[in-house]
């Protein structure tokens, strides 16, 4: 381990130690469509190349660098499933992702085209999709990477603007960066506890 003074229990020091940490902005929300007949919503998931096409097509019409968005993907619950297959689709996917403003200036940088962008920006963006625009800017995507699927997005959900403090670690040449990695986890944990709960409920029935 290591103590607040940057030495490990062994004595030695550290030569990475963090120092409180920079508050940033960050913008979430979500949105969720149905997948035709011919991919279930289980493959599109796992599929690497599908859901990099849609993380790089949303980051792109925001003017977001890749970086500073994540997504995650999940499948909509056995219920719904149930229901969509009655409707002859092949499952739904819920999207849910996070960007973050970098904190020197609350203005970030498409770094592969130069645009900036603002919470203010990305907000007013997202609120002026609609299904329709947003479901032709991910097929369209899909479609140049190869992946012959119909979706059809059924909700977008308004986006919140917050705040979170990310870590900043001081290394031995006395620069410092910022650790996303913290609360990135934090974000991403956070179906897992839903996931939890829910088992928990059940096991509570099942008893």
């Amino acid at each position: 381990g290591t103590t607040d003074d940057g030495t490990t229990d062994d004595g030695t020091t550290d030569d990475n130690t963090t120092e409180g940490g920079e508050t940033v902005e960050v913008v979430t929300g979500g949105f969720a469509f149905d997948l035709g007949e011919g991919t279930t919503a289980e493959e599109f998931v796992n599929n690497v190349d599908a859901t990099t096409a849609t993380k790089n097509s949303f980051a792109g019409t925001l003017g977001v660098d890749d970086d500073d968005l994540e997504m995650n993907f999940t499948v909509a619950s056995r219920r719904l499933q149930q229901l969509l297959m009655l409707r002859r689709l092949a499952g739904s996917v819920q999207v849910d992702y996070k960007i973050t403003i970098p904190a020197s200036s609350g203005t970030g940088t498409d770094t592969s085209s130069g645009t900036t962008f603002t919470a203010s920006s990305i907000v007013a963006s997202i609120s002026a999709m609609t299904t329709d625009s947003l479901a032709t800017l991910i097929a369209t995507s899909l479609e140049e990477a190869g992946i012959d699927v119909n979706i059809t997005v059924t909700t977008i959900a308004t986006p919140d603007v917050g705040t979170e403090v990310v870590p900043t670690t001081t290394d031995d040449d006395g620069g410092s960066s910022t650790d996303i990695s913290e609360s990135n986890l934090a974000w991403t944990g956070a179906p897992s506890a839903v996931v939890m709960l829910f088992v928990s409920f059940l096991l509570t029935l099942l008893a």
